[in-house]
């Protein structure tokens, strides 16, 4: 049994830089993702406060958020990832998108994961939600008079100097996190299987809506069986549920809001989950 601290999308900069967690009594903690726009301003401060204790951190989507005018001075998502890796490599924290990390005989998986476009309306294709998602129109409707609204993703992260993240981007990420997820769950057969990712890996929490495909996935079902708990942040709703005989969790802070309390009321900043190991099928089938 492993007892991990677990949190996410504490979103400081809507905080007044405000980190919100401090440690508890556990064998290892795991943060969600998105921590602030450009992870790398405050994720210091975070690691700071868990100096000496086992953490890993897993990426958000608004952690590559650019700062500054689209040009050279504009970070991209390599270099929120680079920054990344040598603040954790400094702190002595744990950070391996689309890989796994071992402590104390607990593999941790850790992807952002994205979405696969499969949650949207039935009458509605994956490029028009991709092409929704990026345009911010319906491609065979006029633009209302509210005017255009793609969503943040793909106006504020950067691929590369003055080019913005695509739909097709993403995509291709979620495709190359599941399979990685996949490689890294046979990797280590004997040991407790913790999934940290920053999208949830099914439908279970998506809302209606706008852009309301990436609030999740459904290509995740053969995955989702095979650990023994999976974590995952963005939706800033708190759940407990079980899908495919897996436990699923997330514990999110969300915005501070206008009267100076949070978005998830149900935060818990302390929250620890024992997990267990699952049954393993005794004849090696997946």
């Amino acid at each position: 049994m492993a007892r991990i601290h677990f949190f996410s999308d504490l979103h400081v900069d809507h905080a007044g830089g405000d980190i919100g967690v401090q440690p508890v009594d556990c064998d290892l903690a795991v943060f969600g993702g998105d921590l602030c726009n450009g992870l790398h301003k405050h994720l210091p401060d975070l690691l700071e406060k868990f100096r000496g204790v086992p953490l890993v951190v897993t990426e958000g989507n608004h952690d590559a958020y650019r700062e500054g005018p689209a040009n050279d001075r504009a970070y991209t998502l390599q270099d929120v990832r680079d920054r990344t890796g040598e603040i954790c490599a400094r702190y002595g924290a744990y950070y391996n998108p689309d890989g796994y990390v071992v402590i104390d005989g607990v593999q941790v998986i850790t992807a952002c994961l994205w979405s696969d476009f499969s949650i949207r309306p039935g009458y509605m294709s994956p490029k028009e939600a991709m092409y929704i998602s990026q345009k911010g129109f319906h491609p065979e409707q006029p633009v209302s008079p509210a005017g255009r609204t793609p969503h943040n993703d793909y106006q504020a992260i950067h691929t590369a100097p003055g080019k913005r993240l695509t739909p097709s981007d993403t995509l291709a990420m979620h495709k190359a996190s599941v399979e990685a997820i996949d490689l890294a769950l046979d990797a280590e057969p004997d040991m407790l299987k913790v999934l940290a990712t920053h999208f949830p890996p099914d439908d279970g929490v998506a809302s209606d809506g706008t852009h309301s495909w990436l609030y999740g996935s459904r290509d995740c079902g053969h995955i989702i069986e095979r650990a023994d708990i999976w974590l995952h942040g963005h939706v800033h709703v708190s759940r407990d549920a079980e899908v495919g005989g897996t436990r699923i969790i997330s514990n999110p802070r969300g915005y501070r809001q206008r009267d100076g309390r949070f978005e998830n009321p149900a935060f818990d900043p302390s929250l620890v989950i024992d997990v267990e190991p699952k049954p393993r099928n005794d004849f090696g089938m997946k």
